[in-house]
């Protein structure tokens, strides 16, 4: 199995080198944001019907509304137990994301970071893994929401949870500075809730603002049926006692809108 599974790798992996995935074409439309329209259900179940054949139909995942894999959604198909090693399960996902990147919108395997990888029947043979990739960077801009996950068993990945974007339009000027975003966040309220499940009201103030220079972030906004990709600031948000940040808020470059916030604590 492993001299059959190392062949397959080295031949899928020429093939992909053929394909120049290093520098893939950017035909970004030059209008802001970004918009994904969802499918119809014809359209949806064409290509549903290619994913699968595209994947021998091993693959239990399916396809989103906007003819991307599915970041959420659970399935399993059975474990064949055949041994398959960590360098075999990291090529092979990479193998299976290319393959099929009409659906993953992962275009270029160097993008890839391996946030952990472990496997999932600790106590038996290495037969059954998951791998979980960090969010995509697009011309140097984290895109939230954008984790990929991935279970591979002995005969291969027969799992993906999330995908990638792509030809996202990056306006070179915007209408709203960094000082401009984070002085609009003064005297916002967030809501959170304690331990015991109480509502909380945070109040933001200037000094509860985190001294650090704001980045661009990439927030895919769901409105109505449709994903826009939104340009944003990232601004750090903390407790009074705290150095560190407790939520990231999210503010749009051109519109100045505070369009997503996210707490980095548990309670």
């Amino acid at each position: 199995m492993k001299k059959i599974m190392g062949l397959f790798l080295l031949i899928f992996s020429i093939s992909i080198l053929g394909c120049n995935i290093f520098n893939p074409t950017d035909n970004s439309p030059q209008v802001y944001p970004t918009i994904i329209t969802p499918l119809s259900e014809q359209e949806l179940e064409i290509l549903q019907r290619e994913f699968r054949a595209t994947n021998n139909f091993l693959m239990c995942s399916r396809l989103d509304r906007y003819g991307l894999v599915d970041r959420e959604g659970f399935c399993a198909i059975e474990n064949p137990n055949i041994p398959i090693e960590e360098r075999e399960v990291i090529e092979l996902s990479k193998l299976t994301l290319y393959k099929n990147r009409k659906f993953t919108n992962v275009k270029d395997t160097t993008g890839l970071a391996i946030g952990r990888i472990f496997m999932m029947t600790p106590n038996r043979d290495n037969t059954h893994w998951r791998i979980d990739y960090l969010q995509q960077q697009y011309n140097g801009h984290k895109i939230l929401d954008t984790e990929i996950v991935l279970w591979a068993h002995g005969n291969g990945v027969y799992r993906i949870n999330g995908h990638w974007y792509t030809d996202i339009f990056i306006p070179e000027n915007v209408e709203v500075q960094e000082a401009e975003a984070q002085e609009s966040l003064i005297g916002t309220e967030i809501i959170w809730y304690d331990a015991a499940g109480r509502e909380q009201v945070f109040t933001v103030t200037e000094e509860t603002l985190i001294d650090e220079t704001p980045q661009k972030v990439i927030v895919p906004l769901q409105v109505e049926d449709n994903i826009e990709l939104r340009i944003t600031w990232e601004i750090g948000v903390r407790f009074s006692f705290q150095n560190y940040p407790s939520w990231y808020l999210y503010v749009d470059v051109i519109s100045g809108e505070l369009i997503r916030i996210v707490q980095l604590f548990v309670t």
